[in-house]
């Protein structure tokens, strides 16, 4: 047997490789560690806890769709859920924790979602934000539950990521995305009107702003107050401006609509056909009989038929006219793109001609009905007593930052605080309260105790800390950790608290 000598090459290489130092990024390491978390608090044991009563409903529509015969009905909102989790059943079987594998999924995209908003939240607030939103009790357990909360959680934090990244830069491709995931907003949870609501009173207020500003005062000095009565004063009849400013321009007007303006008219135009159900009463003058839903969609006469063709046709028609007289191109691309998704989607792939009553028409009708029966017979108080129950720490978090922002924040800081106390306002005025929609809160709180860290993190300056300091910050992490091991695995003597996994 012989064997072949090591080149002196070859030998000095592999020295070289062993001497080298491996070197560790600790932020990847942060990183993967709370990803690596969030993933088996997400994923670990789905299949342990018997479906709720929803999630029973939800999982066998999506089985439905799986099998070819669902059919949308606004009674449990969008089809979206029932699309993802039918082509999951289609790929893993059905079983109790295949039926919790989309909404896992949709829970991991909400905590990464943080890192398209790091120009505004900084590093040091993206890791809070995906810490937060990794542990939050909230999220872990609806991402836990076959719900399309989740799933519009994500989306929420997709509209915001687009319509700051246009702000910020003005590229038509945010458009394009900012129409595309409103579509799939609409198509997952009526819930998505209230915030698009909320975006649009913000972004006319921030027209408004803009409209002052520019372009005499391109560099924004001035008197900040007097400013603001001006854009106060011009905030009732900033929309139209922004629906108005072709033929303004050609009157001699300003040469560019502000890029809020830009998103004012696109989102105005986008959903003003989902808003001809609260014309109703006037449409009833024109039809053979009362126009609710489920029953308008069920048996139409030819005279309820033509009310609401009327009421669809003038919307977008005044759609139309808007969105061709702002950009014509970008918005009939745009608009495409919205249109396509959201009848593909409640007509369960053009399968279900019907869908086209029962999302434009019954999506709002029916749950504007739903406000007086009050589901839940919850108080006007309930989300202030859930909230500090299982968000208490970004909750504190964020009460503190959300003053600090208001007075001395980002416009992007200001946009959450707002986002969270309209929507706890419009959650808490609801007719309808349930534990479910705490999601929608618990996003914004996380993201504003983001924001405050990465401020507080650039102010604070750290003591140097000697040996004993760190001795004792490492014994309480090390007690604290297993305190935790200690509950989560049930070891030692019998606990007076159980942790219930699922």
């Amino acid at each position: 047997m012989t064997t072949r000598p090591t080149s002196p090459t070859e030998g000095n290489a592999f020295d070289r490789l062993l001497a080298r130092r491996i070197e560790l990024d600790w932020v990847v390491v942060a990183y993967v560690l709370v990803f690596a978390a969030a993933f088996a608090l997400r994923f670990w044991d789905l299949g342990a806890r018997a479906l709720h009563h929803d999630e029973s409903i939800h999982a066998k529509w999506a089985w439905d769709f799986a099998q070819g015969s669902y059919t949308h009905s606004p009674v449990f909102h969008g089809p979206l859920l029932y699309l993802v989790q039918g082509f999951t059943f289609i790929v893993f079987t059905a079983t109790d924790y295949t039926a919790r594998i989309s909404p896992a999924l949709f829970g991991m995209a909400v905590v990464a979602a943080p890192f398209a908003l790091r120009r505004w939240l900084g590093s040091t607030g993206v890791f809070a934000a995906v810490t937060f939103l990794a542990f939050s009790p909230t999220l872990v357990y609806y991402s836990r539950f076959l719900r399309m909360d989740i799933f519009l959680a994500f989306l929420l934090l997709v509209l915001v990521a687009a319509m700051w990244k246009y702000l910020h830069d003005g590229r038509t491709r945010w458009l394009i995305i900012f129409a595309a995931t409103l579509a799939l907003a609409y198509s997952t949870k009526e819930a998505a009107f209230l915030f698009v609501a909320f975006l649009l009173l913000y972004l006319n207020g921030q027209l408004a702003l803009d409209l002052t500003r520019q372009p005499t005062d391109e560099s924004g000095a001035g008197p900040t107050w007097a400013r603001f009565f001006r854009a106060a004063a011009l905030y009732p009849f900033a929309w139209v401006i922004a629906a108005l400013w072709p033929l303004l321009r050609e009157a001699g007007a300003r040469r560019r609509l502000p890029r809020a303006g830009d998103l004012v008219v696109l989102t105005g135009t986008l959903t003003l056909p989902f808003l001809v159900p609260f014309a109703k009463p006037l449409l009833e003058a024109f039809s053979s009989g009362p126009l609710d839903f489920p029953e308008i969609c069920a048996a139409a006469s030819t005279r309820d038929i033509a009310a609401l063709a009327t009421g669809f046709a003038v919307a977008c028609a005044i759609a139309a006219v808007a969105g061709l007289l702002w950009r014509p191109r970008t918005w009939l691309v745009a608009a495409g793109v919205a249109v396509f998704i959201y009848l593909t989607l409640v007509t369960s792939l053009w399968t279900n001609l019907d869908g086209f009553c029962t999302g434009l028409w019954g999506s709002i009708d029916h749950w504007q009905a739903q406000h007086d029966y009050r589901r839940g017979m919850q108080p006007w108080f309930y989300y202030l007593m859930v909230m500090p129950a299982y968000e208490f720490l970004p909750l504190l978090l964020a009460l503190v930052g959300g003053a600090w922002a208001l007075v001395k924040g980002s416009p992007f800081a200001r946009f959450l605080v707002l986002w969270f106390l309209t929507l706890f306002a419009a959650l808490s005025f609801a007719g309808e309260k349930m534990p479910w929609l705490n999601t929608h809160l618990a996003v914004p709180a996380a993201l504003i105790a983001a924001w405050t860290i990465q401020r507080a993190w650039e102010h604070w300056r750290a003591p140097p800390l000697d040996a004993r300091a760190l001795l004792t910050i490492a014994f309480a992490l090390a007690t604290a950790a297993l305190t935790l091991v200690v509950f989560v695995l049930d070891w030692g003597p019998p606990l007076a608290v159980r942790v219930t996994w699922g």
